[in-house]
């Protein structure tokens, strides 16, 4: 399992979004995105888990750490943190020494920790997690297993 930004995750993701932000912006109920409709959920009742955590530049590290030591350990491979794309709330993993090859990752007020470079945002880890309990879940999370 290789943990790839693909660019074809990437571009559905921003359609999906501008779309769902077209929508609401329109005042509509739901939204149709590649056949498919969705509900447009007003902005008073976004989730919680699109707040930022506020976090500093170390704490982001710690957890990009444990991030990056989980996909390492799960797939045998040499997983490190961008050191210079690590920001606040925001960090980017080098796979097997491919820049952001091991995905973008954003850190939220609720805890979660989210691979942005896979549609959907999977959560890879809390911000407290242990590295066995990232691998885990990643492993029920990542849907491209």
């Amino acid at each position: 399992m290789k943990h790839i930004k693909l660019l074809e995750d990437f571009v559905n993701e921003g359609a999906f979004h501008a779309a769902l932000y077209k929508a609401r912006n329109e005042g509509a109920e739901e939204f149709e995105f590649k056949g498919k409709k969705f509900p447009v959920h007003k902005k008073d009742a976004v989730n919680e888990s699109s707040k930022r955590g506020g976090l500093s530049k170390e704490e982001t590290l710690k957890i990009a750490e444990v991030v990056a030591k989980a996909i390492a350990k799960m797939d045998s491979a040499k997983v490190t943190v961008n050191m210079r794309t690590l920001e606040p709330d925001s960090f980017d993993l080098d796979y097997n020494g491919e820049e952001f090859d091991g995905g973008s990752y954003n850190i939220y007020d609720n805890g979660e920790v989210k691979n942005m470079a896979i549609s959907g945002s999977p959560v890879y880890a809390m911000k407290n997690s242990t590295v066995d309990q990232a691998i885990a879940l990643i492993k029920k999370n990542d849907k491209r297993k």
